[in-house]
């Protein structure tokens, strides 16, 4: 099991990261190995793997204890009673539809300084991919046990994640790839740069994760070409991997130390 793991989570990230440096969208990053914060990058992953490893643990005990010991946590009837195709088509589109609010929102007020990780590298590579703030994992995460709560067989959950994991992993990959007409179906690498450009406008477009067609919903789709976009949020002073964890959590504390800092700086500069 563990094998087959590391093969499925090996094999679309090599291939991506090759596909990096013969199609590359940014040459000045077309290797992820040795650009600045890569180190950095990994460490996020493997932060988010252990998490990710416990709460699977506690999720399924969880879920067999609910489902056979206390006969909860059974959802509606008529989804358990669906062919395992139509549960799994079913809990595709579910999950991408919350993906979608989720994500939306997480740009937004408290949720944003968790999320302001992701977004504040001046670059992206499936390197990349992986930099989210555990909290923003963990939020990610609670679609799993929605979909489990509302009735779905449990088998269609990692069959769910491997579809995230190799579509996270694309939409971030530092290549050239425009779904073209498509565009106006699935989000595409091309459309997900977009999300990513340092002008603040692009910040609150194209927030979908697999169908673009909830942007065309909610008014929140862009689909420009050609244009020549930087990465990252302007102004915004880029932390450690320390501090990016920790500032969320006390931004009043980190906001008066680097006041103090600031004063101290122009007095001497002075």
């Amino acid at each position: 099991m563990l094998k087959n793991k590391v093969l499925t989570d090996a094999i679309p990230l090599l291939f991506l990261i090759f596909l990096e440096f013969i199609l590359p969208n940014f040459t000045k990053h077309k290797n992820p190995f040795t650009r600045k914060y890569f180190v950095e990058d990994l460490l996020f992953l493997i932060v988010n793997m252990a998490l990710g490893a416990v709460l699977a643990i506690f999720l399924i005990k969880f879920i067999y204890f609910g489902r056979q010991e206390w006969g909860i946590l059974r959802g509606f009837s008529f989804i358990r009673k669906m062919p395992w195709g139509w549960q799994f088509a079913l809990a595709f589109v579910f999950r991408d539809f919350a993906a979608y609010w989720m994500h939306r929102y997480s740009h937004c007020n408290h949720f944003w300084k968790f999320h302001i990780a992701h977004h504040e590298s001046d670059y992206l590579d499936v390197a990349m991919a992986f930099r989210v703030h555990p909290v923003n994992f963990l939020l990610n995460g609670s679609r799993v046990p929605l979909l489990i709560l509302v009735g779905f067989d449990i088998s269609v959950i990692p069959i769910l994640g491997i579809i995230q994991y190799v579509h996270n992993l694309l939409v971030h990959a530092n290549i050239k790839l425009d779904f073209g007409i498509f565009n106006y179906i699935f989000i595409s690498p091309a459309l997900h740069r977009i999300h990513h450009a340092t002008e603040s406008k692009y910040h609150h477009k194209n927030y979908g994760v697999y169908f673009s067609i909830w942007d065309q919903m909610f008014g929140t789709f862009i689909n420009e070409k050609n244009l020549a976009l930087e990465m990252g949020i302007e102004g915004h002073e880029r932390k450690n991997f320390i501090l990016t964890n920790l500032i969320p959590f006390f931004p009043k504390y980190f906001a008066k130390k680097n006041a103090l800092s600031s004063s101290v700086s122009n007095k001497k500069a002075s």
